[in-house]
C-alpha cells in the first residue's frame, strides 16, 4: 500500500511538472506589430448635429506585413477566424472633463457588425471575395461641443490599440494585432469638434 502511494505521488508530480504554467502557450496567442493603420477614421472639417463620424477598416487584408519580415503573414490561414473585433467610443469635453458617452441606439453599421453600449465591440467580418475583414461604422452626432474618439489600449503603446481573433476552432492560434488609424494626437486620440 505504502509503494502504492509513492508511485501515485510519483505519476501526479510528473503531470503537474509538465504542465504548461505559460498562459501565452497554452492558448496559443501570438502578438503581432501591423506596418498600416487597420482602422481608418472618415475625417471631415466640419460636422455639424446630425452627422455620422464614420470608422472602418482599410487595408485590414489576410496577408498582414510584420515588422522586419519579407513574406506576409497569412491571419486568416493562421487563426482560421472569420471575424476580428476591437473597441472604440466616444467622450464629450463637459468643463475640464471628458465624459462617456453612451452610444446605444445611434450607431448604424454599413459592413461588420457591432454591439452597443458604453462603448462600440467592432466585429470585422472576412469577406472570401476580396479577402479583406471588413467593418463600417457611423455614430450619429446628436450634440454640439468637443468630442474624442478612444481605442482599446495595445501591449506595444498608448497611440496604438488591439484588434484580435475572433476564433471558432479551439486549436488554431489566437491572433492579436496593435495597430493604428489616421489623424490621432500623441494621447492616441482622435479630437472633433460638432457644431
Amino acid at each position: 500500500m505504502k509503494k502504492l502511494k509513492y508511485i501515485f505521488l510519483l505519476a501526479l508530480s510528473t503531470i503537474i511538472m509538465s504542465c504548461d504554467n505559460n498562459d501565452e502557450g497554452f492558448y496559443n496567442a501570438v502578438y503581432i506589430k501591423a506596418t498600416e493603420n487597420l482602422i481608418h477614421v472618415e475625417h471631415q472639417d466640419t460636422y455639424l448635429i446630425g452627422d455620422y463620424i464614420w470608422l472602418g477598416t482599410e487595408n485590414f487584408n489576410r496577408l498582414i506585413t510584420e515588422p522586419n519580415q519579407t513574406t506576409p503573414l497569412d491571419i486568416f490561414q493562421t487563426t482560421k477566424a472569420t471575424a476580428f473585433e476591437f473597441i472604440y467610443g466616444l467622450e464629450k469635453k463637459e468643463g475640464n472633463t471628458w465624459s462617456l458617452i453612451t452610444v446605444g441606439n445611434n450607431l448604424l453599421i454599413d459592413k461588420g457588425s457591432a454591439q452597443t453600449g458604453s462603448y462600440v465591440l467592432a466585429k470585422c467580418i472576412y469577406n472570401e471575395v476580396t479577402s479583406n475583414y471588413e467593418y463600417r461604422g457611423g455614430i450619429k452626432l446628436a450634440v454640439s461641443g468637443e468630442y474624442r474618439m478612444f481605442f482599446g489600449k495595445s501591449f506595444t503603446s498608448d497611440k496604438n490599440f488591439d484588434i484580435t481573433s475572433v476564433n471558432t476552432d479551439p486549436t488554431a492560434t489566437y491572433l492579436t494585432i496593435s495597430t493604428s488609424t489616421n489623424n490621432l494626437s500623441t494621447d492616441g486620440y482622435y479630437y472633433f469638434s460638432v457644431n
